[in-house]
């Protein structure tokens, strides 16, 4: 696996922040969860990740295990603050730190087709909330198969934990025979 790129995940932090300006749900943890998504969508169309962070299993879903370390050194840089936030959400009150951009914050290690992707996974999500993210990420199988507070492989990505299709079965037999497999 490649190094971690903080150069990447703080550029791609400092992308969102910016971008989802407008978002009412956005905070840290809908970042945590759209980040792995976004890594884990390059990985599985370019064969790798764009920060090659560690992605870790907690209770909420998976988190960037250099998520703090990058905000914190963005918020040294004046690239982006936190700002606690109280949300409301079908009648229930949930206090929220909100990544804010400030008119330094830059993003210069992204290329054109990185920003596409984020923007493509950030507009998808941009009406779910933390919380709706948050059990959507539960879903993926990377999450459910390992062990709380463990690093999801990206590999994992590709795993369907509801089993192999019908289509599976139907295409595996033809590469068997086509093979002589059989």
């Amino acid at each position: 696996m490649a190094a971690f790129r903080e150069d990447k995940l703080a550029s791609l932090i400092s992308y969102l922040t910016v971008q989802s300006k407008d978002d009412r749900w956005f905070g840290k943890v809908k970042l945590a969860k759209l980040l792995t998504f976004i890594d884990f969508a390059a990985y599985v169309r370019w064969g790798a990740p764009i920060t090659n962070a560690q992605y870790v299993k907690l209770e909420l879903g998976p988190v960037p295990r250099q998520l703090d370390s990058t905000l914190n050194l963005l918020k040294a840089k004046g690239q982006l603050e936190l700002a606690p936030t109280a949300i409301k959400v079908k009648g229930k009150r949930y206090d929220q730190e909100r990544p804010t951009p400030t008119p330094s914050t830059v993003w210069p290690a992204l290329v054109p087709s990185e920003r596409s992707l984020a923007d493509e996974i950030r507009e998808h999500y941009r009406d779910d909330t933390a919380t709706d993210l948050s059990e959507l990420s539960h879903q993926f199988p990377g999450w459910a198969v390992v062990q709380m507070r463990h690093t999801i492989p990206f590999h994992m990505a590709f795993i369907d934990l509801a089993g192999p299709t019908e289509q599976d079965y139907r295409d595996s037999q033809a590469l068997a025979e086509q093979f002589g497999w059989t």
